[in-house]
């Protein structure tokens, strides 16, 4: 269910119309009366009260059509004003509700200049890029909430934006609903599945890394809906899966595992620029692109990176070559995506475009 707010920025014409006829008309509620005044009165008295009464019913009648007829002309004035008042209108659209681990975007539509605009999602602020499409000044902003370390309920998105040099503030519920991922157990090494003491300090420097890329806001978007899937191999773990990894308990998968044979060509899902190329304990051979406005996206478990930090991609391209690096069962994809540093489902990224996320 999409959620509009429309907001006239300058103010419309109100059209002032005649005032419709009452249901019972009032020549109607008169005839009532004079039949219940007449009753008893001799029969000649009566049919010359009775032929009054239907032709005051007549009359009645006839002048609420005319009353409903000029309404209708009323009314189409309006819509004709407000034809011509749409570049007036700002429209922001977003889901009212959306499930724990799911992406969404946010849309503010003007027909006037549109800057410095400012979307606050769960205490984090992005700063969209403002592009023109159709005449219209348009904003997007995808958002999302992460199966770890989000909460269901209901949570604020806070937009502010300058409208023709107008500031404008609007502050919105949205509703995260719990959502129930399946248990998937999987038998690891037990060093892939409890790290030994001597590599402590390697995932420090990891973890360190991948935040601080994570947390990148480059100002232009590059990214489109639906994002390419970087290989066509099936899938082997989905998004949100509670893992069990030895019998052990884990962390939810925050990514989407694709099948690929050593040495399969692994292609960015969008345009944009790496910004962490390295090899991790747990991730193995990994590649991260920025894609603007928050969003990033990350490549796991590579026998092979084909591209180094600062270097600028086209989606498409080949990133790396899939492998069995790290944490691995097996040589295949780890797919992730991050907004605001958030991860969310890849697999609604690549398989919705972005009418589908304002739902």
């Amino acid at each position: 269910m999409r959620f509009i707010a429309m907001l006239m920025l300058a103010g419309m014409m109100l059209m002032a119309g005649p005032v419709a006829a009452p249901w019972l008309p009032v020549g109607e509620a008169a005839a009532a009366a004079s039949v219940e005044e007449q009753a008893g009165a001799p029969a000649e008295v009566q049919t010359e009260v009775q032929a009054t009464i239907q032709e005051e019913m007549q009359a009645a009648v006839q002048a609420e059509s005319q009353a409903d007829s000029q309404a209708e002309g009323v009314a189409a004035d309006a819509l004709a004003t407000a034809a011509t008042d749409l570049d007036e209108v700002f429209v922001l659209a977003h889901p009212a509700e959306v499930d724990l681990g799911q992406p969404f975007v946010v849309r503010l539509t003007s027909g006037r200049a549109l800057k410095d605009v400012r979307v606050t999602w769960m205490d984090k602020t992005v700063r969209p890029w403002v592009g023109e499409w159709n005449g219209k000044h348009v904003s997007l902003a995808l958002l999302g909430t992460d199966v770890l370390y989000s909460k269901p309920g209901v949570h604020h998105l806070q937009v502010r934006a300058l409208v023709n040099g107008v500031e404008r503030n609007f502050d919105h519920p949205v509703a995260v609903k719990k959502r129930q991922y399946p248990e998937q157990h999987l038998t690891l090494e037990q060093k892939m599945v409890t790290a030994p003491p001597k590599e402590s300090e390697r995932i420090a420097r990891d973890r360190k890394a991948v935040r601080a890329a994570l947390q990148t806001m480059s100002p232009e978007r590059q990214w489109n809906l639906p994002l390419l899937r970087p290989t066509t191999g099936k899938v082997t773990s989905l998004y949100g899966y509670r893992r069990v990894l030895n019998g052990q308990p884990k962390n939810p998968h925050r990514g989407l595992d694709l099948r690929a044979a050593t040495g399969t060509p692994i292609k960015a899902c969008e345009n944009g620029v790496v910004i962490l190329a390295d090899d991790h304990y747990y991730a193995g051979n990994s590649v991260y692109i920025d894609h603007g406005n928050g969003v990033v996206s990350m490549y796991f478990h590579l026998s092979e990176r084909k591209v180094t930090v600062g270097q600028t991609v086209k989606r498409g391209d080949v990133v790396g070559l899939a492998g069995a690096t790290g944490r691995a069962t097996g040589p295949h994809l780890h797919f992730g995506v991050a907004v605001q540093g958030r991860m969310v489902d890849p697999q609604t990224l690549v398989s919705s475009n972005v009418d589908q996320l304002l739902q």
